[in-house]
């Protein structure tokens, strides 16, 4: 079968090592797997991560493999009794950093896959998965209707217009967020776009006088929780004050030894007890990690019907790359410079 190959571990912007191939050998199906036909793949961060090697003490796959984790397809194969038939068309999330879905075929686990909704096509429904993230961040938010004021770092991300959107659904009263795509943002449902190109979010007069109650980081780094502590933009934890990480301090963690992981495990877990402990001078801290399955992308779905809210492909994709080496190298440019707008995303083959 055809399939988007990765024969070296390698950091950056570069791509020589991304081809595609017409020689590889058609996965085939464990019990409670599918067999798909693939129809559109969107890229991810943990892609370039994989990709990268820098997290290759916990995701290191065998040379050479095929990436993608995130996609939608028809289903080929299935048990017989299973919840899906063949012919059903899904959205699935492979896990298995060996098994990935840049090719016309791939296995997943049915418990990391739920039907198509009929309102989405292949790759705006492959493009919808990140939206967990997004969902999971403002579930933590405990968004009160009409009262709680939001920044989100990083609006134009791939999580980071979906919060916005979800934000918006579950009635914040003020939502700022940081970019440089001004008008997309208002129109999805922020009230204020700060470039961050021209000004500090943390040095704004305006969110001083009045903090907010929940800061949202998609972009990670830049010690933004820091920042968020002492310019007093965000309240303390004794007033509601909430700093969600959803990246992290490091959008490109290194982790190739035990002391990383533990050094993560750390900010995690170690942090969020720190700030209750002195929650009269700090904000809350509050990280977590999403791993979705069947559930939490019907929650998914439900929600993005129910509110019709908007999946945004990056422009530049036109409006997606070709499933060719040009084009699956061109897709991981984007993803790793860190700047799409939108979802990045491959269209493997046409639904007929």
């Amino acid at each position: 079968m055809k399939a988007a190959l990765i024969s070296k571990l390698e950091d950056g912007n570069c791509t020589k090592n991304i081809t595609v191939v017409d020689d590889v050998q058609k996965p085939t199906r464990k019990p409670k797997e599918l067999l798909i036909k693939v129809l559109a793949v969107a890229t991810s961060v943990g892609d370039c991560h994989i990709k990268s090697g820098r997290c290759s003490f916990v995701l290191n796959p065998k040379m050479p493999y095929i990436p993608g984790q995130d996609f939608c397809g028809l289903v080929e194969e299935c048990d017989e009794k299973s919840a899906f038939k063949v012919g059903d068309i899904v959205l699935a999330n492979q896990e298995d950093v060996d098994k990935g879905a840049i090719a016309e075929y791939a296995v997943a686990p049915e418990t990391h896959c739920i039907q198509k909704p009929l309102s989405m096509t292949p790759e705006t429904c492959a493009a919808s998965l990140w939206g967990v993230t997004a969902q999971m961040a403002v579930d933590k938010a405990r968004i009160k209707a009409g009262k709680t004021r939001v920044l989100v770092l990083g609006g134009a991300g791939a999580v980071g217009y979906m919060t916005i959107q979800f934000l918006k659904a579950r009635g914040s009263a003020y939502i700022a967020t940081t970019s440089t795509q001004n008008e997309m943002l208002l129109k999805l449902g922020a009230d204020k776009v700060i470039d961050y190109t021209k000004e500090d979010w943390w040095t704004i007069r305006e969110f001083k006088n009045e903090p907010f109650d929940i800061i949202i980081d998609t972009v990670g780094g830049g010690n933004h929780f820091r920042k968020a502590s002492e310019s007093g933009v965000l309240k303390k934890c004794m007033n509601g004050g909430n700093f969600i990480a959803v990246t992290g301090d490091d959008p490109k963690p290194v982790i190739k030894s035990v002391w990383s992981i533990l050094k993560l495990l750390f900010i995690i877990l170690g942090r969020p007890i720190w700030t209750l402990m002195i929650f009269w001078s700090v904000p809350k801290y509050t990280a977590f990690v999403c791993l979705p399955d069947a559930k939490m992308l019907r929650c998914l779905v439900r929600e993005i019907e129910e509110h019709n809210l908007k999946t945004i492909l990056d422009p530049r994709c036109a409006p997606y790359f070709e499933f060719t080496t040009e084009g699956v190298q061109k897709a991981f440019q984007l993803q790793e410079s860190g700047h799409a707008h939108g979802k990045v995303v491959i269209q493997v083959a046409k639904l007929k």
